[in-house]
């Protein structure tokens, strides 16, 4: 839990035909801890088909969500790596390929982070 928000996530073995409002994540990505929070100075996302990386302040800017809503903003996250901006990206570290054994279909409720 996170303020209102909530992080509810199941592992499946197989891709499901549509997650629908939910995002699906490589369940890989969660071999490590990671911890849903709002954004810190520091943190970063990969994104692209070369992973380039940019700070999540950058990220903000290029989606122009307005700066008072970018503290409110849940993403998941492995230390300073941001894996999901919950309603906006999934980081390629997170992403689901062609590679993906495990799926993680992860949902967020409560609040409203503006997406």
């Amino acid at each position: 839990c996170l303020g209102p928000y909530t992080l509810e996530a199941c592992s499946l073995n197989e891709r499901p035909a549509a997650p629908g409002k939910a995002c699906l994540l490589d369940g890989a990505a969660f071999a490590e801890p990671l911890e849903l929070r709002f954004r810190r100075s520091g943190d970063w996302i990969r994104r692209g088909r070369l992973g380039q990386r940019r700070s999540i302040k950058r990220f903000f800017i290029d989606c122009k969500i307005p700066a008072p809503c970018r503290d409110t903003i849940p993403m998941l996250c492995r230390g300073e790596e941001v894996l999901w901006v919950c309603g906006y990206a999934v980081g390629t570290a997170a992403a689901v390929t062609v590679e993906t054994k495990l799926y993680m279909l992860c949902n967020i409720t409560g609040g409203d982070f503006h997406a």
